[in-house]
């Protein structure tokens, strides 16, 4: 039995603009981009978010937060550092007419290849004894109900490792809330 674990979309984006956000939000809206839940000026963000607790607010909301490259970096690094914090990503992306579909499509596109980055959270699930017969068989019965519990709370499993201390291994568990994918167990 082999567990594939993967998920392959961001879920809600927010894109933010150098200016004109309405022409953006009307390429979105034609194409109909879904997983884009906001677009708005910098300008506009920093004036509706300008206290820390509101910043916090909205760095935790998205899961991807696009920055328009002709925005001077300069200006949000304060912003990318609340992102970080929250462990959500970013990219900054060269805005077009002509190419904003496919370029923010490929951005929203997630296929995790380093399974512990993209994570919202990482919960210590059980511990394995080396030298244990059948060790992929206790891995397998040991992550079964949280894999259960975690469909049931409509959270996407991203992967399930091993960190070795000691004698005993550790079994960790990495997800994503609110995303799901099916079958992936």
């Amino acid at each position: 039995m082999n567990i594939e674990l993967r998920h392959s979309y961001y879920s809600s984006v927010l894109i933010l603009v150098n200016d004109n956000s309405e022409k953006w939000k009307k390429l979105a809206i034609e194409n109909k981009l879904r997983k884009i839940r906001k677009i708005m000026t910098y300008d506009k963000f920093e004036a509706v978010y300008n206290k820390d607790d509101l910043i916090n607010e909205i760095t935790s909301k998205f899961d991807l937060y696009i920055f328009d490259a002709s925005i001077r970096s300069k200006k949000y690094s304060h912003v990318i550092s609340k992102i970080k914090k929250h462990n959500k990503n970013f990219t900054t992306l060269q805005l077009n007419e002509d190419n904003f579909v496919e370029d923010v499509d490929k951005a929203t596109r997630k296929a995790f290849a380093d399974l512990n980055k993209g994570s919202t959270h990482s919960i210590p699930i059980g511990f394995l004894n080396l030298g244990k017969e059948k060790l992929y068989d206790n891995i397998q019965q040991a992550t079964k109900r949280m894999l259960e519990f975690y469909e049931q709370k409509n959270v996407s499993v991203v992967s399930i490792n091993l960190r070795y201390m000691s004698m005993t291994i550790p079994l960790y568990i990495h997800a994503l809330k609110n995303i799901i994918h099916p079958g992936y167990y």
